[in-house]
């Protein structure tokens, strides 16, 4: 099943890389990770909990971190798919800043959620309007439209990253026939992803404290597997490299 070895190539990409992983983003997460605990530190509150609770002074401080995780998140990204694709070494405990390709790899991400966005809001919309009981099925149907449409249009990314040229149109049709692959790399990586909250859900119970540092690092070796998965796309469906 490719979605399997795609997802598993991923893993190992970030374990049997784990130290220049950790050369390449731990310094930055780190960054991010503190300055979220000392300035966000009710992390339990909902958003509109948060948004009632929130002193006036706090809303601009909550759009700084937001920049900052943008940023962390770019920097981290745009560097191990140059680590993996380019074999660009970490020299140090903070990767080089590519700023313009972080910008265009944040413009063409812009690019892909709207369209995925749109494949979603477009239909259940109109179905909404028209006949009413039918919008959860167009809902649906929408979801799985996106995920296609976001995992055939994610080669675009490495390649920004990379400094390669790459339309929309050549990575579509590079991915051709990959619907099947795109889902269950999608169901692969929610299971995933909710599997390894349990360890932080059960220490955080015991201690608020090393739940959190639980927490923050499956967060980073998540986001690290994700942006691997990327990479591993590019990889196979762009430069033809094998999934060993």
């Amino acid at each position: 099943m490719k979605a399997w070895e795609i997802f598993s190539h991923s893993v190992r990409l970030v374990w049997r890389n784990r130290r220049d992983a950790l050369r390449i983003s731990v310094a930055l997460y780190a960054i991010y990770a503190l300055v979220q605990l000392v300035f966000l530190e009710d992390q339990s509150a909902s958003p509109d909990e948060a948004l009632q609770m929130m002193e006036p002074g706090q809303a601009g401080t909550l759009f700084l971190v937001a920049i900052l995780q943008v940023v962390v998140t770019l920097w981290i990204a745009v560097s191990w798919h140059r680590f993996v694709l380019l074999e660009e070494y970490p020299s140090g405990w903070l990767p080089n800043f590519h700023g313009g390709s972080m910008l265009k790899y944040f413009g063409y991400s812009l690019v892909i959620g709207i369209g995925v966005g749109l494949a979603i809001g477009v239909p259940v919309t109109i179905a909404a309007a028209i006949a009413p009981p039918l919008a959860a099925i167009v809902g649906l149907a929408g979801l799985f439209g996106a995920i296609v449409l976001g995992f055939r249009l994610a080669s675009v990314l490495p390649a920004v990253a990379t400094g390669k040229s790459l339309s929309f149109g050549e990575a579509w049709s590079a991915t051709k026939g990959a619907t099947g692959t795109a889902l269950g790399v999608a169901a692969i990586g929610v299971v995933a992803a909710l599997l390894v909250q349990i360890p932080a859900a059960i220490v955080m119970a015991v201690s608020s404290l090393l739940g959190t540092l639980v927490f923050v690092v499956i967060n980073w070796f998540v986001t690290m597997v994700s942006v691997s998965v990327l990479t591993t796309i590019y990889g196979h469906f762009i430069e033809g490299r094998p999934i060993d």
